[in-house]
């Protein structure tokens, strides 16, 4: 009951907080968004190219390094990237898109090799109809070995600029990967420190005239490109460029102003979620459009380089989770904004404030019975006679029985808001919001539960010591004490705000959202 003394002053602090400004400059916002990465992707690539393909490339959905150079592939056979699972029943988003899409005589890529994408898998798209198909495996023994794979059927041409990235990581290749495939630049994925054994020899066939450098120290070190250097001896320092900031989205808008592509559109990703940017990197490509990396709540540099830009669309790869709503409803006209998703997004974030009001209250009244128990606690360890003590006793009884009762009432109050939010009317791809609020609701009302049965079992073992002093049964008494004094170990585990943080999470996340939609 302590811990909930200072909870107001908290709660106040939470619920005030306002979301930053910005100018309010809307786009033609397009949320590309499955229930997980492989419906994801399928939805990226729905968005590709309407009809039929000839070309689809596929790659591992639990791993990044096979499918990071795939973009500029993609380019080069105008082919949208699907990323599968390892077991063949959890890949029928992609399986129904190869369906609807593709030739039967078609071109199917596959990057990596069989521990990332098996045959098994191969023979059951062949079974769907297509023996006919040419299936092309671009893999290796390792992720640079599969790199020089990929490298190598883009059959670069002499002097063309390369690009250098950590293998690694996924971040700064997410980065450069619509540029590189725009222009068709090889990725070379390199280790931290030096150039791979498997990919040196590729490199000075190329003899590429400029290496951009993508990333800070920590991605590729001054190493890994005094190696390029004495490697490739003609090129000028000039001729060497880095890309980088402190962080990878510092290293994102430094990709993005540096190459300036011209397009009409922008794709937004999160920078610490690879699929949907792996996807999303092929749908960049085709629309010549840059990919911006974000950590997915706050894009107060992205949105001022977006505004300077003349893009109309903005593509958000991934659910709520990946890119929040306050992101989209930033960039969003409100005019578009179905009524309907307003309302229930209003409504979610008023159940937040039931909730604070339901816990406020109860916090101030458990605050009180927490201060009565104290004080009828202190005058027990001071009674001199036995019936001091009894009446002691049966007064803590009646203040923990009323803290019971408080408790007993806010879980039937939180038992209600949470049924009427599992009724409310779910916009699609709105579920994690709803299911936010739900999943908290549901482990304050179980922390709640054990509240209960700890104050209740307080109780008992009150009344049991009482009924040994009334019968002076001086087993019970020790019986009860050492029950008492057992379960005040147990103190540090009963706490009531178990569910508190995802709500206010939430109510931030939805004040957040109301207020950059209905920013002027």
């Amino acid at each position: 009951m302590k811990k909930l003394v200072g909870l107001a002053v908290g709660l106040t602090m939470l619920f005030c907080t306002a979301a930053p400004a910005y100018a309010k400059t809307t786009y033609n916002v397009t949320r590309l968004a499955g229930s997980d990465r492989y419906e994801t992707s399928a939805k990226i690539a729905a968005s590709f190219q309407s009809g039929n393909l000839n070309n689809i490339i596929l790659a591992s959905g639990r791993d990044f390094p096979d499918a990071l150079g795939g973009s500029v592939l993609s380019r080069k056979y105008n082919a949208p990237i699907l990323l599968l699972d390892s077991d063949v029943n959890n890949d029928s988003n992609a399986f129904d898109y190869i369906k609807s899409h593709l030739s039967t005589s078609g071109n199917i890529y596959v990057l990596g090799g069989t521990s990332s994408i098996s045959e098994d898998i191969l023979d059951h798209i062949r079974e769907m109809g297509y023996g006919n198909a040419k299936f092309t495996r671009l893999g290796g023994s390792n992720r640079f070995d599969t790199n020089k794979s990929i490298i190598n059927s883009l059959d670069a041409k002499t002097g063309t600029p390369i690009v250098l990235v950590n293998g690694e990581g996924f971040a700064d290749a997410l980065s450069i990967s619509s540029v590189a495939a725009s222009n068709g630049y090889p990725i070379f994925m390199i280790k931290p420190d030096s150039l791979p054994s498997e990919t040196k020899d590729l490199i000075s066939s190329i003899k590429p005239s400029k290496v951009y450098v993508i990333g800070g120290q920590a991605s590729v070190s001054d190493s890994a490109v005094n190696e390029l250097k004495s490697q490739l001896p003609y090129l000028n320092e000039s001729d060497i460029q880095r890309l980088g900031g402190t962080t990878r989205y510092d290293t994102s808008m430094s990709v993005c102003k540096n190459f300036n592509l011209n397009s009409n559109s922008a794709v937004l990703a999160n920078g610490t979620n690879f699929p949907d940017a792996l996807s999303g990197s092929a749908l960049a490509s085709k629309l010549n459009a840059p990919i911006i990396l974000t950590d997915g709540t706050d894009i107060s540099s992205q949105k001022d380089f977006i505004d300077s830009k003349n893009y109309r669309n903005i593509y958000l790869l991934g659910g709520l989770n990946s890119i929040d709503l306050s992101v989209e409803y930033l960039l969003k006209d409100p005019s578009v904004v179905p009524q309907s998703e307003k309302d229930y997004v209003n409504s979610l974030k008023n159940y937040c404030e039931y909730y604070e009001n339901e816990t406020s209250n109860t916090a101030d009244e458990l605050s009180q019975t927490y201060d009565n128990a104290s004080s009828t606690m202190s005058e027990l360890n001071s009674a001199s006679t036995v019936d001091e003590m009894l009446q002691y006793l049966d007064q803590m009884v009646q203040v923990l029985s009323s803290g019971s009762s408080y408790l007993t009432t806010y879980k039937n109050n939180l038992t209600t808001l949470k049924n009427e939010v599992s009724g409310l009317s779910i916009p699609d791809g709105m579920e994690v919001l709803n299911n936010q609020y739900l999943d908290n609701i549901t482990t304050q009302i179980n922390s709640v539960n054990q509240s209960i049965d700890y104050t209740n079992d307080c109780i008992d073992i009150l009344n049991s010591i009482k009924d040994g002093i009334n019968t002076k049964n001086e087993e019970e008494i020790e019986t009860g004490s050492q029950k008492l004094q057992d379960l005040s170990q147990e103190i540090n585990n009963i706490s009531i705000q178990h569910g508190d943080s995802g709500i206010y999470d939430l109510y931030i996340r939805l004040t957040d959202a109301l207020n950059n939609l209905n920013q002027e």
